[in-house]
């Protein structure tokens, strides 16, 4: 009998497909792309493919196929099809992939051929999606090359002068733009605090009973001879005392301050209670690719790529009690709005969880985006979980930990963008003491809406939750303690992942797609490092921006690369031919490239290190100044010999012999001594080690507890938690086989 062929990208894809077909449909995986673009004809901008015959490195060749082996794999299941799916992903990557699907298949093949996408992978949808088969889309196909041409272009052209003239690794029209915002951003920090050197003083007393300081609104008239500063509530300093400016008063010495603190008594009497104000608020659109990598970022402290994994994963589907489930709907869109089928299941699970009253309809169609002017493809829905009734308590136990984080996270959202709004009560309340005023706020919910749900974000933070209304004017209520805190205006803050993808959304410069590389690649080809969560640049980064700032504005302009997004979405669009475009562009930039290979770049001399006394550190070696590295492998910054390579000096931060071994109360697990921090001379990383080294090898991550780490390496063992990295090599060893005898010769 012959069979329905459905193609698809992933493996992973295909075990959850095979759960609601039938015995009529073969699916099959490409793996990513069956060709590569080795590059493109000059005059006629056509991309050249190739096709890989060997695997990756980190393909593992027991199970992986190369691109030559799939594309054999397709063409003989094809074959045999009645009628042949091609169900890549609903963007231009999977158009593309299709395209050259499609391009491999004989021609007989080629007439069985039909295109369908799906959103989630749930069987309604894909039933409902090959009911409805269209033709691959030309214009997207066309968007895809000029992609691939003009990253070409650029970053081979920008990656072969940055190597040569830098020793940096690569450049390219999406990695140079995030330096940039990365660069600016240090440009703008660094003239703050040379424009804004004032410190303040302020006084913080806590009463009993209270979790947060009052603040002091006014001084009283008899306090004299204290230097002040008054401050708005973004803490700029205020030339006169005003009462609808000044939020706090501060002081421009400690001595000031200490001089108040010794004037006031243990005794703060309410003198006012204002009125109850109510402040309503309402739920937050369903997420799309960027509001999800933020939520994720900042809430779940996860990293941009290990994001895009777990989101991928959730789509295409996870094991759940020996069945391939998929959680999600597709995970990379710009769009806010979610389907009527979702809509009518989320209100039956609203209605049936939290009452009637609590789901309200909200049409989040993308009106707010688009009267920002913002550049809204709305190809796909919102991010959103396919089934309101799966819970993240139901599949808490059943499903790893970071996949429950993320999947919580998201089906709070998609849930509570149908519940109605929040309403939080606020009051002040006035506190006299020797008739300086002070003031404090307490706020509480009185109609939680939407709030049932999310609240991982709750925005009252920042106030008491104690019940004011139970306070009259002359309580006195009792101090605590009273901190003398100092203080500056902050400047700009510095952007880590979440707010870098938020900014190059904001801006209109690139594309869900293209958002974690974006995040990450800074990093990568170490132009910036990550110190906590924040972006800070390097020598390097600094040298790369500088020198393609000068010489290419274009490719480092922010409202240029959104003009080139522009122009990709209007050739998918099919109102602007891809080659026309890229024919007008291509000269000019090569003009730009050749003129930047005869330039002299500058360069950033490492900083020197300096020793307690302020003077230049020297080499143990060879006497010359030390200076501050960077290493691409670890990511890590060290201490090196300016002399390098001559000299070879290194020196990691947390080296030992700089720090002195930090012994923990825990004993060791294996021989009961104890343990004590160590740093690795490779790479300088902090690890936890047994004292007994080298009798006892007792070792584990600084970040994990005894018993985190056995579960993880029991995890490990038993398949639920992949490998990663680079696994240490070592050296096969194949006993040799004893050599055959030969036979005795006859007599």
């Amino acid at each position: 009998m012959s069979k329905n062929l459905m193609i698809v990208e992933s493996p992973n894809k295909t075990k959850t497909l095979l759960t609601f077909l039938d015995k009529s449909w073969d699916v099959i995986a490409t793996t990513g792309h069956i060709r590569k673009m080795k590059g493109y004809d000059k005059k006629t901008l056509e991309p050249i493919w190739i096709v890989k015959k060997v695997l990756d490195k980190k393909q593992n060749a027991k199970v992986a196929l190369t691109q030559e082996q799939t594309i054999e794999m397709i063409k003989r299941a094809a074959a045999k099809a009645s009628n042949v799916y091609i169900a890549t992903d609903p963007d231009r990557e999977g158009e593309g992939i299709a395209w050259h699907v499609n391009e491999i298949l004989d021609a007989k093949d080629k007439k069985k051929v039909k295109r369908i996408t799906f959103n989630e992978v749930t069987p309604e949808v894909v039933h409902d999606a090959i009911k409805h088969p269209r033709r691959i889309d030309t214009d997207w196909v066309h968007a895809y090359f000029a992609r691939l041409v003009l990253d070409q272009l650029v970053g081979y052209g920008l990656s072969g002068l940055l190597r040569s003239k830098l020793h940096a690794q690569s450049g390219g029209r999406v990695q140079s733009v995030a330096l940039k915002f990365i660069y600016d951003r240090e440009q703008e920090i660094k003239a703050f605090l040379e424009k804004h050197k004032d410190k303040w003083y302020k006084i913080a007393p806590t009463l009993v009973g209270f979790k947060k300081a009052v603040y002091l609104r006014e001084l009283s008239p008899k306090e004299k001879g204290l230097r002040t500063y008054f401050l708005d509530e973004e803490n700029n300093i205020v030339e006169k005392f005003n009462k609808d400016t000044v939020a706090e008063v501060a002081f421009q010495d400690e001595e000031s301050a200490k001089k108040l603190v010794k004037s006031l008594s243990k005794d703060y009497e309410i003198y006012m209670v204002e009125k109850p104000r109510l402040k309503t608020s309402n739920p937050k659109a369903p997420f799309t690719t960027s509001a999800v990598n933020q939520a994720a970022i900042g809430l779940l402290g996860m990293t941009a790529g290990r994001v895009r994994g777990l989101l991928q994963q959730l789509f295409e589907g996870i094991n759940i009690g020996g069945k391939h489930e998929a959680l999600i709907t597709y995970p990379r869109t710009d769009s806010t709005r979610i389907s009527p089928t979702f809509i009518s299941k989320a209100k039956l699970f609203i209605e049936k969880a939290y009452g009637k009253k609590e789901f309200i309809f909200r049409d989040w169609n993308n009106k707010a985006a688009k009267a920002n002017k913002k550049n809204i493809q709305d190809a796909h829905e919102a991010i959103r979980v396919t089934d309101p009734f799966r819970t993240p308590d139901s599949l808490k136990s059943k499903i790893k930990p970071d996949e429950y984080r993320l999947y919580k996270i998201i089906w709070m959202r998609s849930v509570a963008s149908l519940m109605g709004p929040s309403t939080s009560e606020s009051i002040a309340i006035r506190l006299l003491n020797n008739g300086n005023k002070f003031l404090t706020h307490s706020s509480r919910v009185i109609v939680h809406g939407y709030r049932k749900v999310w609240s991982v974000d709750d925005d009252e933070g920042s106030t008491e939750k104690i019940d004011f209304s139970k306070f009259k004017i002359g309580d006195k209520l009792k101090l605590d303690k009273i901190d003398i805190k100092e203080g500056r205006k902050d400047p700009p803050p510095r952007f880590n992942q979440a707010s870098l993808i938020k900014a190059l959304e904001e801006s209109g410069v690139g594309r869900p797609s293209t958002y974690n590389t974006m995040a990450n690649v800074v990093v990568d080809r170490g132009y910036t490092y990550l110190e906590g969560r924040s972006y800070r640049m390097n020598p390097l980064g600094d040298e790369v921006a500088v020198n393609l700032e000068k010489n290419f504005p274009d490719i480092m302009n922010i409202e240029f690369t959104k003009a080139l997004e522009e122009h990709l979405d209007k050739i998918a669009d099919g109102d602007e031919a891809w080659k026309k475009w890229l024919e007008s562009y291509t000269p000019k930039f090569q003009k730009e490239l050749k003129t930047a290979s005869e330039k002299k770049f500058d360069v950033i001399k490492p900083a020197e290190v300096l020793d307690e006394h302020g003077k230049p550190r020297l080499c143990p070696k060879c006497k010359s100044p030390l200076v501050e590295r960077y290493s691409l492998k670890s990511h890590m910054k060290f201490i090196g010999c300016s002399a390098y390579p001559l000299c070879d000096f290194v020196e990691y931060p947390n080296n030992e012999k700089h720090h002195p071994q930090e012994i923990l109360e825990e004993l060791c697990p294996l021989c009961g001594s104890k343990l004590a921090y160590r740093y690795s001379h490779r790479d300088g990383k902090k690890f936890i080690a047994c004292t007994g080294f080298p009798k006892c090898r007792y070792t584990r991550p600084a970040n994990m507890t005894a018993a985190e780490y056995e579960q993880y390496k029991k995890d490990k063992a038993s398949g639920k938690i992949k490998p990663t990295g680079k696994k240490a090599s070592a050296k096969k060893v194949v006993a040799k086989k004893a050599p055959a005898k030969k036979p005795a010769k006859k007599k």
